[in-house]
C-alpha cells in the first residue's frame, strides 16, 4: 500500500492558512478591506485542500497502475 498520506503530509498543503492581517485603522473601508483579504486567505485555504486531494488521488491511483503492470505475465514486461 502506498505512503500517499506522507507525501500529501509533506506538500504542506494540510497546513493552516493564516488569516489576513487585522486593519490598522478603524476607518470603515479598511474594515471593509480586510474581509476581502480573508476571503482571499479562504479561497488559498480551499484551493490547498483540494490540491491535497488530488495529491493523494493520483498517488493511489499510480499505486493501481503500477501494481496491475506488476501483475502481468513477465513475458509481457514490454508493454
Amino acid at each position: 500500500m502506498p505512503d500517499c498520506d506522507r507525501l500529501v503530509n509533506a506538500s504542506g498543503l494540510l497546513d493552516p492558512t493564516p488569516p489576513a492581517a487585522l486593519p490598522e485603522s478603524d476607518v470603515a473601508s479598511s474594515g471593509f478591506t480586510w474581509g476581502l483579504a480573508q476571503t482571499g486567505q479562504l479561497d488559498k485555504s480551499n484551493n490547498d485542500k483540494a490540491g491535497a486531494r488530488r495529491l493523494n488521488d493520483e498517488c493511489h491511483r499510480l499505486h493501481r497502475e503500477a501494481a496491475a503492470k506488476a501483475k502481468r505475465p513477465w513475458w509481457q514486461f514490454w508493454k
